[in-house]
Formats: structure tokens, sequence, C-alpha cells
């Protein structure tokens, strides 16, 4: 099917690499009616009823929009080798990378929303990322490398 779908993570920061990346592998491997069952749903109900339920989840269910909507998204085309630009969405935020370079490195955008975030704490979510990523992701990938050569040798 040649639609755009959204696969949701809850809590990606309390879970193990491992667990995230099955989800990911889910949204993109598994069986799309399975998987996005719900969204299908809605696929099929008229072009304004479904407008009308985007407009309530956005505008009107205040308390229930994260959990329905989202407030953060990902995006990215790095697998292809290409680079998001300008990032489309109605979230507060948007993170996307691009390839990785011969050294490793890859270039990482927050495009926000100026109305709910100043930039200066942009700035600092960025820094805190690679901070996060240099370490504790550095650390979890070396343990399951480690995890893996073991099981190999064994």
């Amino acid at each position: 099917m040649p639609w755009l779908f959204w696969g949701h993570i809850s809590a990606p920061e309390e879970q193990p690499l491992r667990d995230i990346q099955q989800a990911i592998d889910r949204f993109r491997d598994g069986p799309v009616e399975k998987v996005f069952r719900r969204q299908l749903q809605l696929v099929r109900l008229p072009t304004l009823f479904r407008r009308m339920i985007w407009w309530w989840n956005v505008n009107l269910a205040t308390s229930r929009r994260a959990k329905r909507v989202g407030t953060f998204f990902l995006s990215t085309l790095a697998g292809r080798g290409a680079e998001i630009q300008v990032s489309p969405g109605i979230h507060t935020g948007c993170l996307t990378f691009g390839p990785l370079s011969g050294e490793g490195e890859c270039k990482v955008t927050l495009a926000y929303d100026h109305r709910v975030m100043d930039g200066v704490l942009v700035a600092d979510v960025l820094e805190a990322l690679e901070s996060t990523l240099n370490t504790t992701i550095v650390s979890e990938l070396k343990a399951i490398a480690g995890a893996r050569h073991e099981g190999d040798a064994a």
C-alpha cells in the first residue's frame, strides 16, 4: 500500500534499544492489516467524518491529544542515503537525521514549533541528545555487540 502510517512507540526513553528496534521492525515488516488496523478502520470512513475526527482530536480532546495524535515524531530517509531538509508535520517537534558519513557522523535536525518552545531549549535538547548518543547509547550498543560476539563464539 502506498500510504503513510504512523507507528506509535510509548515511552521510548524507558525502553532498551532492542525493544525499540523490534517495534520499528514490526511497523516496517508486519502485516499492515494487523499492525495499523485502527488507522485502516478510519480510512474506510467518508472524508468528512475523518476530518471531523482529526479536528476533534487536535482541537477539543486536549487531555487525550498527546496519546491519540502525539506531540513529537521522528522521520528519516537516511537508510535511502537522503536527508530531509524541511520536515512536515503538525506536532510540536520533529527529529530527523541524515545518512552516516564515513567517519560515523550525521546531520541531526530538530524542527520545532516556535510558538511552543524557544530555540535555546531546542539547542539544549540537541546537545543532550548528542551526549546521550555518545555515552549511554554507545555503551548499550557495545553491550549488544559483546553479547552477540559471545553468542557466536559459543
